[in-house]
C-alpha cells in the first residue's frame, strides 16, 4: 500500500539532460490522494483514475487501507466518507427512479446502520494493526475497550500467538511494539525464545502443529504490574460490564478496591494519585479500568535515556515514524503545540504519539514538583516517594536573552557508527544506555549530556595500554575519550563567544535528521542551533542538509563523501596518487594503464565504491573486484607503490586552517599551527605547499577539519608525499588531531561572528567551485539532488586529471 509522501524537489543546475541516476518516485500522485483523503465516490471519480484502479473493490480497499494507515478517527475518515458519498450517489439513483417509475424510495440509512458502519470500522482498523504488527492504537482506547473489550494485553496476547504459531522470529517485531509487548506481557527476546524452544521440545512435535492451544498455554494469562504515574487518569468500567460488576465482581472486591472503585465511577478520568497504588493493578487485571496518558498542547517533554528499549526492526509505518520523528524534534524548551508546528502535523496526531512514548517511559511530562503542602492534601501517601523520584534532576532554568528571545544551543552532528562505537566497545555498563539512546532516539539532549560525561569519565585512558588496543577495540576507546574531550571543550565555554548561544550542547544522529522532511530539518536547525559542528569523518551520504544552512562545520553536501571529491581534492593540490575513476557497467579485460606500474609495485590498491569505502583490496584480485563493482556503480581506484602489507598504509592527518610555521615567525601574533613533528622534515615544506593550494582554491581559511597525507612509494617513506582524502568537522578517530582541531578553534577563535560569516561565505563558494568542477567533467548539468555518475573515465594522473574517451580504457 502505497501512502501520498511528499516527493522532495531542489534546485536544479541547469536545464540539460543529465548522465546521472535518479530514483523512481513512487508516491501516490496528489490527485489520487486528493480522491482518496475525500472519500470521493467511485463514479465522482475521473475516468482516467477509474482506469488505473480497475475495479471499485480495488479503489475501495485503497480507501480503507488509507483509513487504517494512518489511524483515523471514523468521523473524520475517507472510509466515512466515501460511504457516505456512495449514499448521496445513491439515493440519487433510487430518486431518479422514483421519478420515472413512481412509488416511494426503497434506501434510507438509519441510525442503526451507521453505529454498525462505525463498529465495523474499529473491528477491521484493530485487526489491521495486529496483522501489520503495529502498536496497540491507545488514541481509540476508549472504543475499543469500552465498547468491544479489547485491552491492550489481549491484543499483544492474540499477535505474539500468531507469531509462535507461524515460527516468526522476535525480530519480526518492530520496536515500539516490542516495547509495549514487553512493557505487559514481560515478553522479550530471551523469553520468547525459550517459549518457542519449550513448544518444539521432543514429543511435542505433533502438538505444536495440531494444536493451537500448545502455544497458548504458555503466554501469560494476565497483564504483569507495569509502572504507572500519579497524573496519570483511570477510565472507569467498560459499560457492558456493570451488571457482572454489581452481580458478581464487586463483593469480592478488597475494602480498598470498593472505594477505589466508587471514586473512579463518581469523579471520570481521576488522577492515579488519588487513589492507593496497590488497589489499581488488580483493578486492571479484572478488566474494570484502564489509564488515559493525557498529553496537553503546552506541555514540555523530557526525553531521558533509554531503558528497555528492544532494538529490532523500524518497519514502514507512519506512525512509528512520526515516534521517531517526535524523538529527534523534542527538547524540553518546545512545548506539544511548537512541536507540532515544527513538524508539520496535526497536534492530536502529536499528542497521541507523545502519550505512547510517555506510556512506555521514552519520555517524561516536565512539570516542577508539587509542594509538601500541595501533596499532603491531594495525593496519597504511598504515591510521595515516587511523585518526588519522578520529578527528581528536572531542572527549570529558562535561557532567554532579553533582546533576542530564547537562547541557542549548539548541534553536535554525529553518525550511527560513533553510537555502535560505543554500544560495542564494552566500554562500560552505564554507557550502554547512553549508546543506544544516541542511535535509536537520534538525539540527546544538554540537560542529559552530563550523565553521559560521568559514564565517558570512567573510561580509563593509558598510553601504553592504548598502543596494546589493537583494530576496531582501539577505535572503540579513542572514539569515546575524544568525544569526551569534544563536548568538555564545547559546552559553556565562555571563550568561545558564540553569539544568542546559552552554552548548551545538543547531540543529533545524522541519520535521523536526514530522515525528517526538508521543511521540519530547516526549522529544527535554524531555530534551536546558534552553530552545527559534525564530528569527522562521517559516514558516506550520513548527512544530507541544504546547503543554505548556515553556521555549519562539516561536510556541506553529501557529494563531499563521493569519488568526485577526491578527484576535486587531488586537482586543487596538484597532487595525489594515481587514480582512475571508471563508469557504471563497463567491463575491464585488464588493470587500466593508469595502475599497472603501482599494482606491479605493490600487494594493495584503494577502492572507493560510491556509497562506501573498501580501503584496501589485493592487487592479485583487483581485476575481478572490481568487474563485479562496475555492475553496481562507478568505482574509483587509487594506487600506492611498495605497499606490500595492509597495516603498512598509514596516513598522516594535518590539521585545517593551516598557518606556515614560516608565517609564524614573521608575525608572531599569527596563531600556532598545527604541528609538523610527526612528519619527516624532508616533507615538510611539500605538506606546507599541499596545505598552501588547498586553503587557496578551497577556501579553507576558518574551516575545520583535516587532510589525511601518505608517501606516494613506500618504498620511500621520506619521499613525495601526496593527499589521500579530506574531512570536515572535529576529528574524532585520531587523538592528536582531535586536540590540534580544537585547539586552532580557540587560538582563532573561530567561532566568533566574523569568523562564521566569512566561513558561510567560504562553504557557499567551495559548493559552488566544486559543482562546477564535476559540470566540467561530465560536460553536462545535473540536479544537486541527484546521484551523479561519471559517463566517460577520468585518470588523475598524479599531478593533474584527464576525461578520457570510452575507446581508451
Amino acid at each position: 500500500f502505497l501512502l501520498g509522501s511528499k516527493s522532495m524537489t531542489d534546485e536544479k543546475r541547469g536545464t540539460k539532460r543529465t548522465n546521472a541516476t535518479r530514483k523512481p518516485d513512487v508516491s501516490f500522485s496528489d490527485t489520487i490522494k486528493y480522491h482518496i483523503e475525500s472519500g470521493t465516490s467511485w463514479n465522482g471519480l475521473p475516468e482516467d483514475i477509474r482506469h488505473s484502479f480497475g475495479a471499485k473493490e480495488k479503489y475501495i480497499k485503497e480507501v480503507t487501507n488509507f483509513s487504517y494507515e494512518l489511524l483515523y478517527k471514523w468521523e473524520n475518515s475517507p472510509t466515512k466518507k466515501y460511504l457516505e458519498s456512495e449514499d448521496v450517489q445513491r439515493a440519487m439513483e433510487e430518486e431518479q427512479l422514483r421519478a420515472q417509475n413512481g412509488g416511494r424510495p426503497e434506501f434510507r440509512v438509519t441510525e442503526e446502520m451507521k453505529q454498525q458502519r462505525k463498529s465495523e470500522y474499529y473491528m477491521n482498523l484493530i485487526n489491521y494493526c495486529k496483522n501489520k504488527l503495529r502498536i496497540y492504537p491507545y488514541k481509540f482506547a476508549s472504543v475499543l475497550i469500552t465498547k468491544f473489550n479489547i485491552f491492550p494485553f489481549d491484543y499483544y496476547k492474540e499477535m505474539v500467538h500468531s507469531l509462535m504459531k507461524s515460527e516468526k522470529s522476535y525480530d519480526t517485531l518492530p520496536n515500539f511494539t516490542a516495547a509495549d509487548v514487553f512493557r505487559l506481557m514481560k515478553i522479550g527476546r530471551n523469553q520468547y525464545i525459550d517459549i518457542m524452544n519449550k513448544v518444539r521440545a521432543p514429543g511435542r512435535f505433533q502438538l505444536w502443529k495440531n494444536r493451537k492451544n500448545t502455544v497458548k498455554a504458555q503466554l501469560p494469562t494476565e497483564p504483569i504490574q507495569f509502572p504507572i504515574e500519579y497524573w496519570w487518569r483511570i477510565n472507569g468500567l467498560p459499560m457492558g460490564r456493570i451488571s457482572d460488576f454489581n452481580n458478581k465482581v464487586y463483593p469480592q472486591l478488597s475494602d480498598e478496591q470498593q472505594v477505589a472503585v466508587g471514586l473512579i465511577l463518581s469523579q471520570p478520568l481521576l488522577e492515579t494519585g488519588l487513589t492507593y497504588p496497590q488497589t489499581l493493578h488488580p483493578l486492571y487485571k479484572q478488566k474494570l479500568i484502564f489509564y488515559d496518558v493525557p498529553v496537553d498542547e503546552s506541555d514540555f517533554i523530557i526525553v531521558p535515556p533509554l531503558q528497555n528499549f528492544i532494538m529490532n526492526r523500524q518497519p514502514n509505518d507512519p506512525f512509528e515514524k512520526l515516534l521517531y520523528d517526535i524523538l529527534v524534534t523534542i527538547d524540553e524548551r518546545t512545548t506539544v503545540s511548537e512541536l507540532a508546528h515544527i513538524l508539520e502535523k496535526s497536534l492530536d496526531d502529536v499528542k497521541a504519539a507523545i502519550s505512547i512514548l510517555l506510556r512506555l517511559q521514552f519520555a517524561k511530562k516536565k512539570f516542577p514538583l508539587p509542594t509538601d503542602e500541595f501533596m499532603k492534601t491531594t495525593y496519597m501517601k504511598p504515591w510521595f516517594p515516587k511523585i518526588t523520584d519522578y520529578h527528581k534532576d528536572m531542572t527549570f532554568k529558562e535561557n532567554v536573552d532579553e533582546n533576542q528571545g530564547r537562547k541557542k544551543r549548539i548541534c553536535f552532528l554525529y553518525d550511527s557508527t560513533l553510537a555502535a562505537y560505543l554500544m560495542m566497545g564494552n566500554l562500560g555498563v552505564g554507557l550502554k544506555d547512553h549508546a543506544v539512546t544516541l542511535f535509536e532516539v537520534g538525539k540527546m539532549l544538554d540537560e542529559n549530556i552530563d550523565a553521559l560525561m560521568k559514564e565517558l569519565e570512567k573510561i580509563e585512558f593509558n598510553e601504553q595500554r592504548m598502543s596494546m588496543k589493537q583494530g576496531d577495540a582501539q577505535q572503540y576507546y579513542v572514539n569515546a575519550i575524544n568525544l569526551r574531550k569534544t563536548l568538555q571543550f564545547l559546552r559553556y565555554n565562555e571563550s568561545l563567544k558564540i553569539e544568542g548561544c546559552d552554552g548548551g550542547v545538543d547531540m543529533i544522529r545524522c541519520e535521523s535528521l536526514s530522515l525528517l522532511e526538508p521543511s521540519t530539518k530547516i526549522g529544527i536547525l535554524q531555530s534551536h542551533y546558534a552553530l552545527l559542528v559534525a564530528m569527522a569523518p562521517l559516514a558516506p551520504r550520513a548527512l544530507s542538509l541544504p546547503t543554505s544552512i548556515p553556521r555549519f562545520y562539516g561536510p556541506s553536501l553529501s557529494h563531499f563523501s563521493s569519488p568526485w571529491f577526491r578527484l576535486y581534492l587531488y586537482h586543487c593540490a596538484e597532487s595525489g596518487p594515481k587514480s582512475i575513476l571508471i563508469p557504471k557497467g563497463r567491463v575491464l579485460t585488464q588493470i587500466p594503464d593508469i595502475l599497472k606500474d603501482c599494482v606491479k609495485n605493490s600487494a594493495f590498491s584503494s577502492f572507493y565504491l560510491w556509497d562506501s569505502e573498501v580501503p584496501h583490496v589485493q592487487n592479485t584480485l583487483l581485476l575481478q573486484i572490481l568487474n563485479e563493482n562496475l555492475v553496481r556503480g562507478p568505482v574509483l581506484v587509487s594506487a600506492l607503490e611498495g605497499s606490500s602489507k595492509r597495516e603498512e598504509i598509514l596516513l598522516s592527518e594535518v590539521a585545517f586552517p593551516f598557518t606556515s610555521p614560516a608565517n609564524e615567525n614573521e608575525d608572531e601574533a599569527t596563531p600556532t599551527s598545527p604541528t609538523l613533528v610527526h612528519i619527516p622534515s624532508k616533507q615538510q615544506s611539500q605538506v606546507e605547499l599541499i596545505m598552501k593550494r588547498l586553503s587557496d582554491k578551497m577556501h579553507l581559511d576558518v574551516s575545520l577539519g583535516i587532510v589525511s597525507l601518505s608517501p606516494r612509494n613506500y618504498l620511500e617513506p621520506e619521499g613525495e608525499i601526496i593527499p589521500i582524502n579530506m574531512t570536515f568537522g572535529i576529528p574524532l578517530s585520531n587523538s592528536k588531531s582531535n586536540r590540534e582541531v580544537l585547539q586552532i578553534i580557540q587560538d582563532r577563535n573561530l567561532f566568533s561572528m566574523d569568523s562564521i560569516n566569512q566561513h558561510s561565505q567560504n562553504t557557499h563558494q567551495l559548493v559552488n567551485d566544486f559543482l562546477n568542477f564535476i559540470e566540467k567533467m561530465l560536460g553536462d548539468t545535473f540536479r544537486m539532488s541527484e546521484i551523479i555518475y561519471p559517463s566517460r573515465p577520468i585518470v588523475f594522473d598524479g599531478k593533474q586529471i584527464v576525461v578520457l574517451e570510452n575507446e581508451d580504457l
